[in-house]
């Protein structure tokens, strides 16, 4: 994996600028969200919409879109990495997975087309191969399941650096913290550990042999009701190429 910092600077004004920007006025700053238990998080497909601050962040809403980050997984997964995954579609050059068609994925674009994707469902009611792996992780961290998220497949183009990769986990943090969410945890090779660290993920310690992506790390965004990360506790911006 590719793997290289940029300046701080430029972190921040890709990823992190529209917390002073767009969010300390209409939220108050970065503080925490009083809210009352039990809290029932809205729909992933209700709370994943559209925001101006991330305009170039999409919703894959039709199947056209959907094929079309499936190309880009094609591409890193199979072609570039050749990873054995199977796809659920016989689309040629498409790796599409059943449990894309009952999660949310996101893209990023800019004008030469998509640069980024990821996959967003929720712990509860997963179909992915390794919820129970999942659902145990959550036990055992005692963190609300109903509140988990788990996100998944995350790629870039290898012709742009990584910061919508960034910008993505972010809009999926603003989204869904507003929404009622909580937790997101995400699976990742040994190399991109540091990247999802600088995202605010912590490892839990657990691993899972993923018959078509090797041995795969377990880690766990806590967000504490905060939509955007504390300034101080952003860094760098980082290239990446894909996650499981």
């Amino acid at each position: 994996m590719e793997l290289a910092n940029t300046a701080a600077a430029d972190a921040e004004r890709e990823a992190g600028s529209y917390a002073a920007a767009a969010f300390s006025l209409s939220l108050g700053g970065p503080a925490s969200i009083a809210r009352s238990e039990p809290i029932e998080p809205r729909p992933l497909r209700e709370a994943l919409v559209a925001h101006s601050a991330f305009p170039h962040v999409r919703i894959a809403d039709t199947y056209a879109r959907l094929r079309a980050i499936g190309a880009l997984r094609h591409r890193q997964y199979v072609a570039g990495q050749g990873k054995p995954y199977a796809s659920a579609v016989r689309d040629a050059g498409t790796l599409l997975e059943l449990a894309d068609f009952s999660s949310v994925n996101l893209y990023a674009v800019d004008r030469d087309g998509l640069t980024a994707a990821m996959r967003v469902g929720p712990l509860v009611g997963s179909n992915h191969p390794k919820a129970r792996h999942f659902q145990s992780i959550a036990e055992d961290l005692n963190v609300s399941a109903r509140r988990t998220l788990i996100c998944t497949r995350l790629v870039r183009d290898p012709r742009h650096s990584g910061r919508h990769a960034v910008d993505l986990v972010s809009f999926v943090r603003v989204r869904t913290v507003e929404a009622g969410w909580r937790y997101c945890l995400m699976q990742t090779s040994e190399a991109l550990v540091r990247f999802f660290e600088r995202q605010g993920f912590t490892s839990t310690g657990r691993w899972s042999q993923d018959e078509s992506a090797g041995r795969l790390q377990t880690m766990l965004l806590d967000t504490h009701d905060l939509p955007v990360r504390p300034k101080a506790a952003r860094t760098g911006d980082i290239h990446i190429q894909g996650a499981a």
